[in-house]
């Protein structure tokens, strides 16, 4: 397979998409979100209409996890024709800016979040958006709503209020004074009626992005790029000293590619392709740990080795689409340029009775603290972490997208089981979903079960360039995993179960019954639904 292939998608008139369906199972960060999924069905929606009616929810009160206005990947396999993964990934921007503006607009911000870490924040730190596109692609060939249906519940939920989740409360508690402070408008969306964070419970509002959402239903998402407001984008933000340009927004366009088929014990999962990096990561450790049978401590080493090998090359590899099939094809390790470890991640997986699968994760990097004017759209800072910074700041080419672990997948067993799942997890993504696929598809733990597990991680712990960092194993507390992390001969931490750092994994299965299932991680509050 080349690192040029990609996959014509389906007509909207196409067969393909059949008929409404007649019940759907979700998993998504809460239960308006799930509610949303729901709505869109009920109004003649599929599984894909449901999950971007849920995201588009999401981007409503998941304040610094989830907005129009960052990297989305989706991933569908339709009832009747082959997988697609849809890249809505972020892109480097500054086509036709000046050279003098590269390098500019950067702040350097240390967030006491999940162990601490320093960003890079500023209008500079914006990469090119491709959320919307990539939804917008799904709607058009696979979905059965218009715009107008897809953005209903999240216009309703910005003007009657969101009730803010465990994780965004925890999320806001650490960032709502360093990252979002520094934007009048922007803290005012992480505030109570106290002026304190926002917490658990809370409503939060935002009446500019229901506006802003009614505006797309009316004029599309053309309105965001070559429109209004994406041109006010743009303005605000050279204005404050950012690359993005006109000719970013106006070339950019979200790629139908031919996913990684990965074929393990009866399974046929689809996985994101180079150029993102979570999927062939997942790809190999999961072909690596069915062929061992790798139980926690086969984990352990199978997981470093494929994480020492991607740091030791990432420097080399300077095309991330073309090393990433290379290595794939040789059975090698992969190795990838720079990493892109987004902290600020949601994922919603869905399936109808028809069959239809559809799994989106979609991340602001760690949220950029900046809102475009009267818009109420916060912005990505994707070019900020610390992980894409290995060659500097600002060195890609204009319009190369980044690398990314988000590794939405879906999948089908020989004895008709389907399956869609994701998580956010930073570069915990990877490992929690080969955890939950080898708990459910070889070890033959029901969902909600493989979702609930125990889990580890290792991982390359370093809070900034100034500090050395070292190789960590970091478990959930669980006796199995205490024992295999002793004698791994690495550094280890002991974190409590569960623990939001492992990810908040969504999951749906349909049966050969016809049933529906669906789990939503407990570790990060989300919720789930069938009916």
């Amino acid at each position: 397979m080349s690192s040029t292939q990609h996959r014509r998608p389906c007509s909207r008139s196409s067969h393909a998409l059949g008929a409404p369906p007649a019940q759907l199972a979700v998993a998504a960060p809460n239960q308006m979100c799930v509610d949303a999924a729901f709505t869109t069905v009920a109004q003649g929606g599929n599984a894909v209409d449901a999950a971007i009616a849920a995201i588009l929810t999401s981007a409503v009160g998941e304040i610094g996890f989830s907005s129009c206005m960052g990297s989305t990947f989706v991933t569908i396999w339709p009832a009747h024709c082959p997988p697609v993964v849809i890249d809505g990934n972020a892109a480097m921007p500054g086509l036709g800016a000046a050279p003098e503006r590269f390098g500019g607009g950067l702040d350097e911000v240390y967030v006491d979040y999940l162990g601490g870490k320093t960003l890079i924040m500023g209008a500079g730190a914006v990469a090119v958006p491709g959320t919307m596109a990539a939804l917008d692609t799904a709607r058009t060939h696979y979905g059965h709503c218009d715009w107008g249906q897809l953005v209903a519940p999240a216009v309703a939920a910005a003007r009657s209020g969101y009730p803010i989740g465990q994780a965004t409360a925890l999320y806001l508690a650490a960032t709502a004074g360093p990252v979002f402070g520094r934007d009048p408008q922007a803290h005012r969306l992480t505030l109570g009626i106290e002026g304190q964070p926002l917490r658990t419970g809370e409503l939060t509002t935002n009446p500019d992005l229901a506006d802003t959402l009614e505006l797309v239903a009316r004029q599309g998402i053309t309105v965001l790029s070559t429109g209004c407001l994406g041109q006010r984008m743009v303005r605000y933000l050279q204005q404050n000293g950012g690359l993005l340009t006109c000719a970013d927004l106006a070339s950019y366009q979200a790629e139908v590619r031919e996913p990684i088929m990965v074929d393990v014990g009866g399974w046929e999962l689809a996985l994101p392709p180079p150029p993102s990096v979570g999927g062939p990561m997942l790809a190999l450790m999961l072909r690596e740990a069915f062929a061992t049978h790798a139980d926690a401590a086969g984990l352990i080493p199978l997981i470093h080795r494929v994480a020492s090998f991607r740091d030791e090359v990432h420097t080399s590899a300077s095309d991330l689409e073309r090393e990433g099939w290379r290595l794939l094809n040789k059975a090698r390790w992969y190795g990838l340029e720079s990493l892109c470890s987004s902290g600020s991640t949601v994922h919603v997986s869905a399936v109808d009775s028809s069959g239809t699968l559809c799994a989106i994760t979609s991340s602001i990097g760690y949220g950029n603290g900046l809102c475009v004017p009267d818009t109420g759209l916060i912005l990505n800072n994707a070019l900020g972490e610390p992980e894409l910074n290995k060659h500097g700041l600002h060195t890609m080419t204009p319009g190369r997208r980044l690398a990314s672990n988000m590794s939405p997948l879906v999948g089908r067993c020989s004895d008709g089981r389907r399956l869609a799942l994701g998580t956010p997890g930073s570069a915990r993504i990877t490992t929690a979903l080969l955890q939950v696929l080898l708990g459910y598809c070889r070890d033959g733990q029901t969902l909600p079960a493989a979702v609930d597990a125990p889990r580890l991680h290792v991982g390359w712990r370093q809070r900034d360039a100034s500090e050395t960092g070292t190789w960590v194993v970091q478990h959930e507390q669980d006796p199995q995993l205490a024992a295999a992390a002793a004698n791994c001969g690495l550094s280890v931490t002991q974190r409590p179960y569960p623990s939001m750092f492992f990810g908040g994994v969504a999951a749906v299965a349909s049966h050969p019954d016809g049933s529906l299932e669906a789990a939503a991680d407990l570790r990060r509050a989300m919720a789930c639904h069938v009916k």
